[in-house]
């Protein structure tokens, strides 16, 4: 296993390292365990547990009266400011190990040697090489006394940024408790590198950024992020608008929407309070949108290119389901390629009208239509998990109806795509029924966190009439919608912007 060892989050006071920023690095480095030791908190490491596809342990880097001292593979907050000697004893009630980081640094953190002496005897792990100890003497001194007292070492990236991530880490064989991970470290390749000197400056203009302009952030109180189980966040839009009576999925409200959040942890968007999920559902039962079937003949063509996808990676074609079916345009395409072809939809209008066209389509959702344990070969939520009120209940629900590898297919919007950054609330996906705004990365977490596993990644576009596309643009600017008579109603054009994800993954 690669280990890297003192990591800080964005949740200590002088870093701005995004728990899915952190993520996407030790994938790319390759990183199978990694220890989260942020100033004086805890709830960083807690939440990255949760939702990270590797081994999180669990730390806090603690400020004691004689210096700091880091408790890992513990599970509830330390409180700074005690002796070092209460501090100890306090991550040894917890059943943690005791790291001794960055002893002899001799440039900006000083623990006081006395101390060091006189607690060596209760300290589990020393750090003998520091990714940010400028002067290699003080690392070199370190692992002297180390040897000299005779404990295990460990080498600790001391990563404030996620480039620094992947720079010192060990080479170590597997473990499962506290015990194991202090008998593997004592065998460990040690990997180091030297300070990289531009990670100091953006460290020094988090601290700053976060003192002078530090983010108001609330507490959820009954409300937790569907994702990762966060209590904290803050708004990223307030209120704008009243939503229209009546759904419509091809609504042309963009930028009308209630309270939009993030979670601090894990940067899930979703709207607040919690109220809004069963007034927007109860909608869906009750819509009627001619508009949105005039397009079935372009919607039917550009459905397939998500069902070549899913043969792309499917071993067989067998049943296939459609959650929030609509009037059934993937499934029409499925029936023709040979699927058995299934579709839950709550709407009584679109369901009744797939089923005029000879389609399998259930009056409800998936709750109540209660499908077999591992019953079906490919399921496909195409626009449709940003409309439901537990994404993270849904695909509990998925996941015991596919059999195992089974091929899914999820599309929705990117809220970090380009188009989503520069019209901010004006966006056209910004609705007032979306309920949650996945980014790539947090729609690859909630994947994962179910047992899924990623075959392929895409931004497709969208196929419509020339006139459907001018109506949707006549929202910017109106004066176009005065050339309507000049495109037609029935050839249609496909448009890329970008700005929706489709992923593949395989039920592990």
């Amino acid at each position: 296993m690669k280990v890297e060892l003192h990591v800080h989050t964005d949740y200590s006071y002088d870093t701005s390292s995004s728990l899915s920023a952190i993520i996407r690095r030790c994938k790319h480095k390759g990183i199978d365990a990694i220890g989260i030791a942020d100033h004086n908190e805890i709830e960083g490491a807690l939440r990255l547990a949760q939702i990270a596809p590797f081994r999180v342990i669990i730390g806090e880097e603690v400020l004691t009266k004689e210096g700091e001292i880091i408790g890992f593979f513990i599970s509830r907050h330390i409180r700074p400011g005690m002796s070092m000697a209460r501090t100890i004893s306090e991550i040894k009630k917890q059943n943690g190990i005791v790291y001794l980081p960055h002893p002899f640094d001799t440039t900006t953190r000083k623990t006081a040697p006395k101390a060091i002496e006189k607690f060596i005897g209760q300290v589990d792990i020393v750090e003998v090489h520091n990714g940010r100890t400028v002067r290699q003497s003080d690392n070199k001194r370190a692992r002297e006394f180390a040897e000299f007292a005779r404990k295990p070492m460990a080498v600790g990236s001391d990563a404030h940024t996620v480039s620094e991530i992947g720079r010192n880490y060990q080479k170590m064989s597997k473990f499962n408790s506290p015990k194991s991970f202090i008998k593997a470290l004592e065998k460990a390749e040690q990997v180091t590198s030297k300070p990289f000197y531009a990670a100091f400056a953006a460290t020094k203009w988090s601290r700053r950024k976060k003192k002078n302009f530090p983010k108001k952030y609330s507490k959820a109180g009954k409300w937790i992020c569907d994702l990762c189980g966060g209590g904290e966040y803050y708004v990223v839009y307030t209120k704008r608008g009243t939503a229209k009576k009546n759904y419509l999925v091809s609504d042309d409200s963009y930028g009308v929407h209630p309270e939009i959040i993030r979670c601090r942890a894990c940067g899930l968007q979703f709207v607040h309070p919690r109220g809004n999920t069963k007034k927007v559902e109860s909608r869906y039962v009750h819509y009627k949108d001619e508009l949105y079937e005039s397009q079935r003949k372009a919607r039917v063509k550009g459905q397939e290119r998500y069902l070549r996808g899913i043969n792309k990676h499917s071993r067989i074609k067998g049943r296939i389901l459609d959650v929030g079916a609509a009037t059934g345009t993937f499934l029409e395409a499925s029936k023709r390629d040979g699927w058995r072809e299934y579709g839950i939809e709550p709407s009584i209008w679109a369901s009744k009208t797939g089923r005029e066209q000879g389609l399998n389509i259930y009056t409800g959702n998936l709750k109540s239509r209660r499908f077999r344990n591992l019953f079906f070969d490919a399921v496909a939520l195409i626009d449709v998990i940003e409309h439901m009120g537990s994404p993270d209940e849904e695909m509990r629900e998925i996941r015991r109806i596919m059999r195992r590898g089974g091929v899914l297919c999820v599309v929705t919007p990117d809220k970090k795509s380009l188009a989503a950054r520069i019209l901010g609330e004006r966006w056209w996906h910004v609705r007032p029924d979306h309920l949650y705004y996945f980014s790539k990365e947090t729609l690859m977490m909630l994947l994962r966190k179910h047992g899924y596993e990623i075959l392929e990644v895409r931004r497709d576009g969208w196929r419509f009439s020339h006139s459907y596309w001018l109506s949707r643009l006549s929202v910017y600017v109106p004066i176009v919608k005065k050339f309507d008579f000049l495109f037609s109603r029935e050839r249609s054009i496909a448009i890329n912007f970008f700005d929706s994800i489709t992923v593949y993954a395989r039920k592990t």
